[in-house]
């Protein structure tokens, strides 16, 4: 049967079989609890303990004669007759054999990514080595899957007939990242409520629980600061795909396209020049018409010459987008006071956050750039058309 096969029947087996597996994956790679700790451990020692109830109960049950020296139910032999330091020598062990099971069925739950409410990425590095060197490139990669290359390689041409497909990719892994966010959320409030409800139960406020608490509010500020600015780039997305089509693909939308950040785009000359095209939020009269190839101390040349490589120098970002063959489009985003500290600080809490909106802010940008090209494309086509 195999020999009968071709090679776009292996990449559908490969697709259809490892989706849910690097779903999994990478949603343990985007959770803010990847370090394998002694908390993250017992924390799903104890969801196991509920989930299994019902053997919980049991074993309870069995233990409750030893726990109570033999004086209720059917006395064991011989632990009824031990003498004091005796029955501790035995309750001891049977202690710690009891947790070290439970541990370690805890532990082989946690390094299984079909084990959704037990998975932890930290403990799948640990105990599953090799798979996670082979994976972590690919699940570091939040636009990456096997069906999604499966159905890019069907693409006969990546600029034209995949653009369209790109965008939706790219919103739709966007939308499940801020589903992944609440739902991080509401995992996250229900820990508390537990914490506060033990602190209101036994009367007491341990620095311990307090710690936990703490940590749990800053995570759930980071988690919605992360959640707003993916909705606002979702947002900015469908606004800007949106003027394209009311304006039925036949006008040029640049300067009404909507982003976070103040922004000049230049495009490159065939003397290697960058030529001013358009900005929004910044005065025209300021920026330079046009940047000589020569120039190089400045950051358009310094991005052209890195070839993609977002490159930061004072209050600009800049990175030059590759538009078609011919076609190189320099996009730079200036910063705002607020914005340069930020991203200058290592240990700002929105540092992280930063670098990530301005990273989708580029990758929308070349969304709407190639859209526009094509949109160019387009005119140039029809009215070629239209002279002959």
């Amino acid at each position: 049967m195999s020999e009968n096969r071709k090679p776009e029947d292996y990449f559908h087996l490969l697709a259809e079989n490892t989706e849910e597996y690097i779903k999994n994956l990478k949603a343990g790679y985007v959770s803010t609890d990847k370090e394998l700790s002694v908390a993250a451990v017992n924390k799903r020692m104890w969801r196991y303990i509920k989930v299994n109830a019902r053997n919980s109960i049991f074993w309870l049950k069995f233990s409750l004669p030893f726990l109570t020296g033999g004086t209720l139910w059917i006395p064991y032999y011989p632990f009824n007759v031990m003498t004091d330091e005796g029955k501790i020598i035995v309750l001891t062990i049977i202690g710690i054999v009891s947790i070290c099971l439970l541990r370690n069925t805890t532990l082989n739950l946690m390094k299984q990514p079909s084990k959704k409410d037990f998975f932890h990425l930290g403990a799948y590095e640990k105990y599953n080595k090799d798979e996670y060197s082979a994976f972590s490139q690919l699940i570091s990669d939040p636009h990456f899957s096997f069906k999604k290359l499966k159905d890019d390689l069907k693409s006969p041409s990546v600029l034209k007939d995949s653009s369209l497909d790109e965008h939706k990719s790219f919103i739709n892994d966007l939308k499940e990242t801020i589903k992944q966010k609440n739902a991080e959320l509401y995992n996250i409030n229900s820990e508390m409520k537990e914490l506060k409800a033990e602190i209101k139960e036994h009367q007491k406020n341990s620095d311990y629980v307090r710690e936990n608490i703490e940590e749990l509010e800053n995570a759930i500020r980071s988690i919605e600061k992360e959640k707003e600015i993916y909705t606002k780039i979702v947002k900015n997305s469908h606004n800007n795909l949106q003027m394209f089509v009311n304006r039925n693909f036949s006008e040029d939308v640049l300067n009404d396209l909507q982003f976070d950040y103040m922004y000049s785009i230049y495009e490159l000359q065939s003397d290697k020049s960058f030529k001013f095209v358009t900005c929004k939020g910044v005065n025209a009269h300021e920026l330079p018409s046009n940047i000589k190839h020569s120039d190089k101390q400045n950051t358009i040349i310094t991005a052209n010459r890195r070839k993609g490589k977002v490159v930061f120098r004072d209050a600009e970002i800049v990175k030059a987008i590759p538009i078609s063959d011919e076609k190189v489009v320099a996009v730079q985003l200036h910063l705002t006071d607020e914005q340069i500290d930020i991203l200058n600080d290592d240990l700002n809490s929105l540092h992280k956050i930063a670098k990530i909106d301005i990273e989708a802010t580029f990758r929308l940008f070349w969304i709407c750039l190639l859209i526009q090209h094509s949109v160019d494309e387009l005119k140039t086509q029809l009215k070629g058309a239209g002279n002959e």
